[in-house]
């Protein structure tokens, strides 16, 4: 199962192609690859990921979603950028990365096509530097 996440800082934002923009190419993601998406997505607008503010709303939702079973292991989230997911100091931003990872649950990062899998090596140097970064 896929399962999409959608975020943008401002309402401003909802104004323009964000929401849209994020939509469509997780949706369109799903059908070329043909994967059943989770509808509906997870969406926060107009909150800030750099305050944490997100694991309040929706985000927490994902999470507690993972954590109870109801998004099982071996699931896909989809995000348009990490970003997405969090803005906040690196040691919080890779907590909540590998939080995510060890609940077993792959990241996909359409913007540049990266796919962090929860089942690889903790020493998978590489996929930890480019959350990171």
């Amino acid at each position: 199962m896929a399962v999409g996440y959608v975020r943008f800082s401002t309402l401003e934002q909802k104004q323009g192609n964000s929401l849209e923009r994020q939509t469509r190419r997780i949706e369109d993601y799903c059908q070329e690859a043909g994967l059943r998406l989770r509808k509906p997505l997870y969406l926060d607008e107009g909150i800030s990921a750099f305050s944490g503010k997100n694991k309040d709303a929706d985000l927490g939702k994902l999470l507690n979603d993972m954590e109870t079973g109801a998004i099982s292991r071996g699931s896909l989230l989809i995000v348009e950028s990490l970003d997405r997911l969090s803005r906040e100091n690196v040691f919080d931003h890779m907590r909540l990365f590998l939080e995510i990872k060890n609940h077993g649950i792959d990241i996909l990062t359409l913007s540049d096509g990266k796919m962090h899998m929860a089942d690889a090596s903790e020493n998978d140097f590489a996929s930890l530097v480019s959350a990171l970064v």
